[in-house]
């Protein structure tokens, strides 16, 4: 039989004969067709939410719960030290309970051999996506973010951990009701490179002695020259990238090369551009250049400190910050030791364009 036969058979789609009823297809042939992922116990993943170097995030749904689940699955390939520092993600994360970090439900590994997250479910943007998309948020909302996120981070520094990599890609923003104080409750996300403050054995101390963890545009200046030394005030710097971010839809700082932006961060001039900004209240500006010092001694130090400083902020006072903080200060700049740690850094990262990226 030709094409064109073919194309004018008598016999009805799929093949039935005339006037015959189609089988009913079985529900689990329906299943086996839309399963995507690997298998997790008691999951089923409906769809892709995102996918990086090292692993995948599904959306899904814990059938025995009816709950909406997000799944983090590490790729099969991943070497051996990844799925080390994700099973201590896993457990760092089921440890800490509070409303602003994303829960961890339960962590495991397939029969497929891939490790796997069960996790809160968040049906928002990140804040970087959100600013992207509709631009800035206004000052009360951005202040109302970081209130909830210096709360989770005071929470986790209470079982001596750190997040050490606190950035807008890293911050789920919850839709609220209208009748709410603010728009969105924030919630704290990918612990993947948390540490402890305290020992706690080799099985949490994965870094390498000396490696330099964080993303070049929000990490502040000791995770470049004292990555060993870095404390809960490494988070407060990040959070005043956040704040920074959700004010403006820019980044504090910028450069083409990391040791320009090491620099900038360091030198007295990427502040001083900061207190030129016409784009940030006057009034806030003391909150920002106290969050983003470059010397961590200069900075808000506790997250007490920091959530009345907003407050005092959100009424629409200028905060009195005590000692230098708060203020532009010169600097001679970074010494040739801590520019000889930046071009180790810009060897491990690669290409500048990692700084440029929205």
């Amino acid at each position: 039989m030709t094409p064109n036969e073919s194309d004018h058979s008598e016999a009805s789609p799929g093949g039935l004969e005339p006037g015959a009823e189609p089988e009913a297809l079985e529900p689990t042939r329906i299943e086996e067709a839309v399963q995507i992922g690997p298998p997790i116990p008691g999951v089923r993943l409906e769809s892709t939410l995102g996918t990086g170097g090292q692993g995948t995030v599904f959306r899904g749904r814990q059938e025995y719960l009816n709950r909406a689940v997000a799944v983090k699955v590490l790729h099969r390939a991943t070497n051996a030290k990844m799925a080390d520092r994700f099973r201590r993600e896993a457990t760092i994360l089921a440890g800490l309970q509070h409303p602003n970090i994303v829960s961890c439900f339960s962590a495991g590994v397939s029969e497929t051999e891939e490790c796997f997250m069960i996790m809160e479910y968040i049906d928002g943007p990140d804040l970087h996506q959100y600013v992207k998309a509709q631009g800035p948020l206004g000052l009360d909302a951005s202040l109302c973010i970081v209130r909830d996120l210096a709360a989770a981070l005071a929470h986790g520094l209470e079982s001596s951990i750190i997040h050490r990599d606190i950035k807008p890609q890293n911050v789920l923003l919850k839709p609220l009701a209208s009748s709410e104080e603010a728009a969105f409750e924030a919630k704290l996300t990918d612990l993947g490179l948390a540490r402890f403050t305290i020992d706690k054995g080799e099985a949490f101390e994965l870094t390498e002695q000396g490696a330099v963890l964080g993303t070049p545009l929000t990490m502040a200046p000791e995770q470049s020259d004292d990555p060993a030394g870095v404390d809960h005030r490494t988070d407060i710097y990040g959070l005043g990238c956040v704040l920074h971010w959700s004010l403006t839809g820019r980044h504090a700082f910028t450069a083409r090369t990391m040791a320009a932006l090491y620099q900038l961060k360091t030198a007295g001039e990427g502040l001083k551009q900061l207190e030129a900004d016409p784009a940030i209240p006057e009034h806030v500006k003391p909150l920002l250049l106290a969050m983003l010092a470059p010397d961590r001694e200069e900075r808000l130090q506790t997250y007490a400190e920091l959530i009345e400083v907003l407050e005092q902020v959100r009424q629409g006072r200028t905060p009195r910050i005590s000692g230098a903080r708060g203020q532009v200060r010169a600097s001679a700049g970074a010494g040739p030791w801590a520019l000889a740690a930046v071009a180790t850094i810009g060897a491990a990262a690669g290409a500048w364009w990692l700084l440029t990226q929205g």
